[in-house]
Order: C-alpha cells, then sequence, then structure tokens
C-alpha cells in the first residue's frame, strides 16, 4: 500500500514504505536521481508525509471532527458511532 506522499516541484507522488525508505538512503548517499519501479525520482523534494497526517490536515480544515470511534463527522453534528455499534453486536 503506498502510504507515503512525496512532493516535488508540483508532482506529487505515492510511495511504499519500502520505497520512501530506499529514496532517502539513496539521497542521503549523495544520489541525484531515484529510479524506483515505474518513475525516476530527483533528490529536490519539496517534502514527505505520512497520507493519513495529510487526510487528518485537509479534513479538519474542512471543518470536521474524529469521533473516539475513528469516523469523521461535519462540525456540528453529533456523533452516533457508538449507538451504532452497540446495535450491530
Amino acid at each position: 500500500m503506498k502510504t507515503w506522499l512525496i512532493v516535488i516541484g508540483i508532482d506529487k507522488f505515492y510511495l511504499t514504505d519500502k520505497e520512501k525508505d530506499y529514496y532517502l538512503s539513496a539521497i542521503k548517499a549523495g544520489v541525484k536521481f531515484v529510479e524506483l519501479e515505474d518513475k525516476v525520482l530527483g533528490a529536490n523534494f519539496q517534502y514527505i508525509a505520512k497520507d493519513t497526517a495529510l487526510t487528518e490536515t485537509k479534513m479538519l480544515g474542512e471543518g470536521k471532527w474524529l469521533c473516539p470511534q475513528g469516523k469523521w463527522h461535519t462540525k456540528g453534528w453529533e456523533c452516533s458511532c457508538e449507538i451504532k455499534d452497540k446495535l450491530l453486536e
């Protein structure tokens, strides 16, 4: 699963944990371009972030909130997830 987002210029790429580790190791070794399966990425990235962190930032920016059951809700709405979960048991 590709859980890491890397931004290079205006382009966005998604990497697996293994690809991200390989990419960073290559850059630390001084490589300017890193070949990963179907793409070649330059060493000049702006940032690398876990996709879940970006999703959380986006949802919070949209005014949503995360309930204790791990589900996102629109601001102003009450959570009934715990009740639904108990009914489904």
